[in-house]
């Protein structure tokens, strides 16, 4: 057996160059033949992400995102998920504020697994950089759509009324106020409050809106405006036995007719009417009778001008 054992570490000593050869020629053989059978695959919109340092923020920058072409076994290529897959520019060696120019390098490629960058399109980026800097503004309130039909929005207040935004110093100081998202009011019909997020100004990875929400309180009204439609015909209503003609002094009135803005804004002065009821009034004597008028749905008389009228029935 201890010759037998012998023998076989003579064996394995013996030859150790060639031994040391075929191996590497082995694993290059290996190499190149993954390489010939890798596959390609090209990701578009790949983040670009800038690492400053502290104190620093981008203000501008040529590139939002790249495409990256990525080769590989079929088996690594088919499991990268295109959201693992981001480009890592780092300026911490910049210290100041100023406008930098790189060429955008397969190393800078964040990837799992195994596979090789072969190219990023476009590969160059221009950053400007600016000092970074915090101040408190105003929240203001975004409103969208239009509530149901006799409401308007009086207002919309945040809670807190006022955030930080900390990003690039010209941004910064620009800012009157920072806005929420659109808070849809479309068909309300009774006040509300919601949560409603801060949009971000400015590229949202270089700016920080502090808190990222606010509490809104939308308060509603009833829609109320006022329109004047002149000079509408004064009409008369009699008995059906009554045989009589009816002299009327002024003929014609104002009606001050209220409601929802929208629908007195597209008011027909045809579908507003003015009547005074003489059912039961006998001919030969004059007659001071209050005006009466009729106006469309969702409507309502606020007043009539003059408020009376005289009438007189005259036997036919």
């Amino acid at each position: 057996m201890s010759r037998r054992w012998s023998r076989i570490l003579h064996l394995a000593a013996a030859n150790r160059g060639l031994k040391a050869i075929s191996l590497l020629l082995a694993v290059v053989c290996w190499y190149l033949i993954r390489e010939t059978i890798s596959f390609e695959v090209a990701i578009p919109d790949v983040p670009v992400r800038v690492r400053l340092a502290v104190g620093l923020a981008v203000r501008e920058r040529s590139l939002q995102s790249v495409e990256v072409v990525l080769r590989g076994a079929q088996s690594d290529v088919m499991q990268i998920r295109p959201d693992t897959v981001a480009v890592i520019v780092d300026l911490k060696r910049f210290q100041q504020p100023g406008e930098y120019v790189l060429k955008l390098r397969p190393h800078m490629v964040r990837v799992p697994g195994s596979v090789r960058v072969v190219s990023l399109d476009p590969e160059r980026l221009r950053v400007r950089v600016e000092e970074k800097v915090t101040l408190e503004v105003p929240v203001e309130v975004a409103v969208a759509g239009t509530p149901a039909l006799g409401f308007v929005v009086r207002e919309a207040t945040a809670d807190p009324p006022r955030a930080k935004v900390t990003g690039p110093a010209s941004l910064v100081k620009s800012l009157d106020a920072v806005r929420t998202e659109p808070v849809d009011v479309t068909g309300a019909s009774a006040s509300f409050r919601t949560a409603q997020k801060l949009m971000c100004p400015g590229l949202s990875d270089t700016v920080d809106v502090d808190p990222s929400q606010v509490t809104v309180d939308v308060v509603l009204a009833a829609a109320t405006a006022q329109r004047r439609v002149e000079r509408i015909p004064v009409r008369v209503v009699l008995a059906p036995e009554v045989a009589s003609s009816v002299r009327i002094k002024p003929p014609r009135v104002d009606i001050d007719v209220k409601g929802d803005a929208r629908l007195l804004k597209a008011l027909d002065a045809d579908s507003v009417l003015a009547f005074v009821d003489c059912s039961g009034l006998k001919p030969g004597t004059r007659y001071e009778l209050a005006v009466r008028g009729i106006v469309p749905r969702g409507m309502f008389v606020a007043g009539i001008t003059p408020p009376t009228v005289e009438v007189k029935l005259s036997a036919r």
